[in-house]
Formats: C-alpha cells, structure tokens, sequence
C-alpha cells in the first residue's frame, strides 16, 4: 500500500535443537568420585540469539548444583548457569554459528566433582537446545554418553616420550596400570599408521611383547588378551623389541605428536573402551640440528645502539615444544628479558626468557624449513647493545634441543659477528632505478665512513648482467673516484689507500662519461640488482661486507609487455 514502509525482517537463528554437544571425559569407574566432566557445545548454523541449552544429569549421579563451590557444582562458559532439579540449564546464550560454549559438571580445584552410579553401563546426558528466548526446547539430535563401569580405565604411559624423524631401532615400553581388578580383561595399543607395524614375529621391526596376557596384532592394533591384575598392579608392553632379533621400530618420517591409542577391558565382555589419556610420543629432528645466521655480520669496536637479529632454520624433522639458547659473548650489554630495556630482547616463537648472559627460547614448535627471528637489542623500542671494546670475532654460542625431553646440543655451526673498523660505514647509490638493458648509466655511489680509515679499502662487485668496470676512460664501466685508488679485478672495483675521517664521505662514479666513455649499460633483465660493498679500515685489515649494500631497481621498458 502507498505510503507504507516495510520492516526489514531479522536473521533468522538456527532452528531448536541443532548443534552438537560432546563430552570429555568418556568413561568413569562404577561408584567412583571425584569426577569432574566437561560438555562443549558447538553452534548449528545461525547460532544462538538468547538461547538456552539444557543437560539433564542421569539418576545415580551426584545431583548438580548452582553453588560451583558444592559437589556436583556446574559453570558456564555462556550465558548464565542454574540447575533446575537435575538439570543444569544454561539461558541468555548468544553465539554464532560455530561458536563453542563449554559447560562444566564438577569443576576441578574448586570442588569435590561428581560421584558416578553404582551400576554399570551408558550414562545419557540428554540435552535440549533453543536458538532463542521464544523457541521450544528441543533434544539434540544426539545426546553425549558416559560409559561407566570398569572397562576404559586405568592409565598407560610411554617411554621413551620422544623420537627422532624417521629414526630405526626404536623400541617404546608401554606401562599400563589397573584401576580396578581386570579377570581375563584386554589392553589394546594402536599404533600410529607412518610407524612399523606391530608383529609378533621376533624378527620384525615392530616386534611386541608383554608381561601380561597374550600379545596379539589386528592390522595396527596390538591386542593383549587375558589380562588378570589387581587394582594398582602395572604391565608393561614392549613395542619395538629387539630381544629376538628384531631391529626395533622405525618412527615416523614427519614431526609431530604421534598418538597411541589404548582402549582397555576390564573383563572379557567385548566393551573396549578408549582410555581417558592416551600416550604420546614427539616425534622431532635431532637435538643440535639447524642453522642459525646473524645480522649484521660486522660492528664497530666499542659502539652503541647495535641491533643483532638472529634467524634459526628449522631442520628437515622440525621442532615440537623444543627450545633454542644463544649465548651471547664477554663484553657485549647483558641480555635482558624487558624489551624495553638496553640488550633487550624478543623471540618470533616460542617463548623468550635470560639465563645469565644466555637468551633462551622454550616451547619452539618448527615445521622442517621454517624460520624462527630472534631480537637481541630491538630499533625503536630499546637502545640496543654495545659491542667489546676490543677488536676480533665474537661467537654466539647456539644450542638446540628438538623436543621438551631432549638436551640442548651446539648447531654444527654458531653465527659469528666480527667486532672491529672493518665493514663499518654506509653506501648509498644514485640514481636507485634504470631501464632494463638501457645505455649511458652513471652511478654514485656514496660511502660514509662509520669509523676513522687510515688507508683502508671500499669494495663494490658490479651487479651481473652490466657492464664490466674499467679504469680505462673510454670504457662503458670507466670507474673513478677522488679518495684512494681505483683498482678493478673481474667484477668487482677496489679503492684503496683511503683516509677519512668518523662520518667523512667519498663518492665512487661507475659509468663515468667525463673521459669519453658511453656509461654503463643495465642488466638486459628487469629485477633489482645488488651491488655488494665490503671495507676495511685499515691496509692491515680485513674485507668485511657492510651492514646493507645498495640496490638499484631495473625496470622493464615502456612499451614491454603484450
């Protein structure tokens, strides 16, 4: 009708009863206390607007109670949390369509948990949902299940907890433990697919034994049946045995946290159930492995305001919850865990931390081949580091270790930082762009002094692709300057006999057209060409390569492309 305007209509939430709810843990011991379970909703669709979820506690369970400081008490990660008989409800809860809301029945270190039935057997936690305040309270679709009984308890450790990559000979020892009495129950062990596969034949890579019941292999499955232990009483299963002859266990050939999964009965009724925690074992490159590099490779003796950035290289078997330590020489600022501070320092994984004159970084997880910076000194947020006051090379010591249950191990090789005269300075380059295979190029360069040179030396190899630099005038690559003496050797022009003084500059002309030469012709290729500067200060010195070395931006043509 005219003049009447249309309400937009709002979104719609997902409609009652969707989403899902699981439950953690999956098994409790008949009668047992102090159990503490933790449901996690996740969100259909649209999600909640003001809705409310329910779960009602089966009978025989600890009654559920608003008070989280109670047996039984419950939390809400969502909305607000009550109980309504046996029944934890959960209203005035908005998520979006994916979102999570974990609803706690027991809350460790705050209360004594819940008591489980008497009886054994399945433990329904039926649960509604209503997207919003106005809809119906509808069931899930499934409901979560706690199987309770003595089948899937006890615990299993393994030893050892970590492997290198794709190592042989490997041989783990599982130990389980009862928590209750088992009469010809089972322990079941499942092997990850990337290792060997479990055999009971001696000569066999993944050869396994047991000191209890009879060692049985179903695909990746190793099956220990008629099992009898009391309650308390542990067995050990053997995975990788090489007492017949085997070569043990071949471990996976990627990194990571490899899961053995173990199911277990208490009787030999056919209820497997998975245990609560299964063991793992990390799977990483070897401790030591890696490299380490540094920039700058070179500071001035006795100078403030350094800045040393260091990047690990990841080995090919990578890292999981592993650690680096750089040690940092006698005589450079101590390093400090506050970034603010000077020799503060950052860490681009892991976690950063100062032992001593040691910067250390735990909790390192490295795919094989990724990078990992780490700061010592930060620009803009510390006054960085000052270097020895003496002159000669300075090792930063670095150590890796693989995963959390190894031992730091020196890399084969440490960055190595020279402190001294040499290297030290600036060269800029003008102009800092050419066309591509162009004609009649002249360069500047313009190095700064960044300490006093007594017949040093200044370095610059031409990028290839250009012309050959000359110290005859007629030459395309004529090369001149008015400090020192211009030297050329293949690609790379000298000046030597330099004297300047702390930030006096010199200028070195390639391409210089003043004694009849073209100028220098450009790389044929657009890209950006590197012109590699190294110094000394000294004639008695050493050729360093400074901090940056200029560039110059070769474009293509106008007119290039189709």
């Amino acid at each position: 009708m005219a003049g009447l305007s249309m309400l937009a209509a709002a979104p719609a939430a997902a409609a009652d009863g969707g989403g899902t709810m699981t439950v953690s843990p999956l098994s409790v011991v008949t009668g047992s206390t102090g159990n503490y379970l933790t449901f996690t909703y996740t969100a259909d669709g649209s999600g909640l607007a003001n809705g409310e979820i329910t779960i009602a506690v089966p009978a025989g369970w600890t009654t559920p109670d608003a008070n989280g400081l109670n047996p039984g008490g419950i939390s809400a990660g969502c909305g607000v949390g009550g109980v309504s008989g046996s029944t934890i409800d959960v209203t005035g809860i908005s998520l979006a369509g994916g979102g999570t809301c974990v609803i706690k029945y027991g809350i460790s270190g705050l209360n004594s948990g819940d008591t489980a039935p008497g009886a054994s057997g399945p433990s329904t936690f039926t649960t509604q949902e209503r997207s919003t305040a106005e809809g119906t309270l509808t069931d899930l679709a499934t409901s979560p299940v706690v199987q309770v009984g003595v089948d899937g308890t006890g615990t299993m450790v393994v030893a050892p907890t970590s492997v290198i990559t794709g190592s042989t000979g490997n041989t783990l020892s599982f130990t389980y433990t009862a928590a209750v009495t088992m009469t010809s129950g089972e322990v079941d062990v499942t092997v990850p697919a990337v290792w060997s596969t479990p055999s009971t034949t001696g000569s066999a890579a993944g050869f396994t034994t047991s000191t209890c019941g009879t060692v049985g292999v179903a695909g990746s499955t190793v099956k220990v049946t008629s099992v009898t232990l009391t309650a308390g009483a542990s067995c050990t299963i053997t995975y990788g045995d090489t007492g017949s002859g085997g070569p043990g266990a071949t471990a996976a050939p990627i990194g990571g946290t490899d899961t053995f999964t173990t199911a277990q009965e208490s009787t030999n009724d056919a209820n497997l159930v998975d245990l609560a925690t299964s063991p793992q074992v990390v799977v990483a490159a070897a401790d030591g492995s890696g490299t380490m590099t540094v920039s700058p490779l070179s500071v001035v003796t006795g100078s403030s305001g350094n800045f040393l950035t260091f990047t690990f290289t990841a080995p090919a078997g990578g890292l999981v919850s592993g650690a680096l330590g750089i040690t940092v020489p006698v005589g450079w600022t101590a390093p400090d865990a506050n970034a603010n501070n000077a020799g503060g320092i950052s860490a681009g994984c892991g976690t950063g931390g100062i032992s001593g004159s040691t910067i250390e970084v735990t909790g390192v997880t490295l795919a094989g081949g990724a990078t990992c910076t780490v700061k010592y000194g930060i620009s803009g947020l510390n006054s960085g580091d000052t270097a020895p006051a003496v002159s000669g090379p300075s090792t930063f010591t670095t150590q890796e270790r693989s995963a959390a249950a190894g031992t730091l191990t020196d890399l084969a090789t440490s960055p190595v930082v020279q402190v001294g005269a040499d290297g030290a300075g600036t060269l800029v380059v003008a102009p800092g762009a050419v066309t591509a295979g162009s004609a009649g190029n002249t360069l500047t360069f313009t190095y700064t002094a960044g300490a006093t040179m007594t017949a040093g030396e200044v370095d610059v190899a031409v990028a290839t692709g250009w012309s050959a630099p000359s110290t005859t005038g007629s030459s395309a690559g004529f090369t001149t300057s008015p400090c020192g003496t211009v030297g050329v050797s293949g690609s790379t022009i000298s000046v030597s006999s330099v004297t300047l003084a702390n930030g006096a500059t010199c200028t070195l002309t390639y391409g210089d057209t003043g004694s009849g030469g073209p100028g220098a012709t450009a790389q044929p290729t657009a890209g950006t060409a590197t012109f590699a500067a190294q110094e000394k200060s000294t004639a008695g010195g050493t050729l360093t390569a400074l901090a940056t070395s200029p560039q110059v931006v070769v474009a293509a043509a106008d007119g290039s492309g189709t």
